[in-house]
């Protein structure tokens, strides 16, 4: 678990990132989204933010040497709902 209570980080293997596709495409647009979802499929590591078992958020990764890495997107889901105190506003 992460400092935030709901959500937990995980790895995603290979056979499932697909399902992260709807992330990237609110995240990015035009070559980018082209190039995040190929990356997606053939990058090293995977890790999705969960929240409530839902995937909110992922970065994808590639070691490099030791723990010296490259972080190739970070990409997070659009809010789906405010919060009550945000519809208050």
């Amino acid at each position: 678990m992460t400092a935030q209570e709901n959500i937990e980080i995980t790895d995603v293997p290979a056979g499932k990132r697909q399902e992260l596709d709807w992330i990237l495409e609110e995240s990015f647009e035009g070559w980018y989204l082209w190039h995040s979802k190929k990356t997606l499929r053939d990058v090293e590591l995977v890790r999705a933010a969960m929240s409530s078992a839902k995937p909110v958020g992922l970065v994808m990764l590639k070691t490099l040497e030791g723990t010296v890495g490259y972080v190739y997107y970070i990409a997070v889901a659009r809010p789906r709902e405010c919060s009550p105190a945000i519809q208050s506003i």
